[in-house]
């Protein structure tokens, strides 16, 4: 079961894993993604930021940020 919240409306579009490495949410955001394909997605691992403008990421940093595209997990960063 995906567990689905609403975001605080500042970035449109995005669907975000949080703790993603540590709380193996690999099959979450596989399931999100599945689930709204017109969404980017990401999953951000503890002690990692993503900076964005204009809707778009601009920077990364910290232990890793992922992605789910074609039926699996992309390291994005770093």
């Amino acid at each position: 079961m995906v567990q689905q919240r609403n975001g605080l409306g500042l970035v449109e579009d995005l669907i975000v894993a949080v703790h993603f490495s540590e709380w193996q949410d690999q099959d979450h955001l596989k399931q999100a993604a599945s689930n709204f394909p017109q969404h980017r997605n990401v999953g951000i691992d503890e002690q990692t930021g993503v900076y964005l403008l204009n809707n778009a990421m601009a920077k990364m940093e910290g232990k890793g940020i992922y992605q789910y595209k074609h039926d699996k997990s992309t390291l994005l960063y770093p």
